[in-house]
């Protein structure tokens, strides 16, 4: 039951295509490079990088929809 709620989570397109992943994604980038003694800069430099990745990539995803890559949710 647990296995399904996960896949039915994370699809391809499903959750982890929002915005809301993308900033998550930025987030847990810049918390982990720093828990690991990276200064603050490059912590930020690789969570704005991991984040703006991840945009891009949708927006590629829904090249012939791109406004569909700001979803929420």
């Amino acid at each position: 039951l647990v296995a399904l709620a996960f896949v039915a989570l994370f699809k391809h397109r499903g959750f982890t295509h929002t915005l809301t992943f993308a900033a998550i994604y930025g987030g847990l980038l810049y918390l982990v490079t720093r828990s690991v003694g990276l200064p603050h800069e490059k912590s930020l430099y690789l969570a704005i990088s991991g984040f703006t990745g991840d945009m891009i990539h949708l927006i590629a995803d829904y090249r012939k929809k791109p406004l569909r890559a700001f979803r929420l949710w």
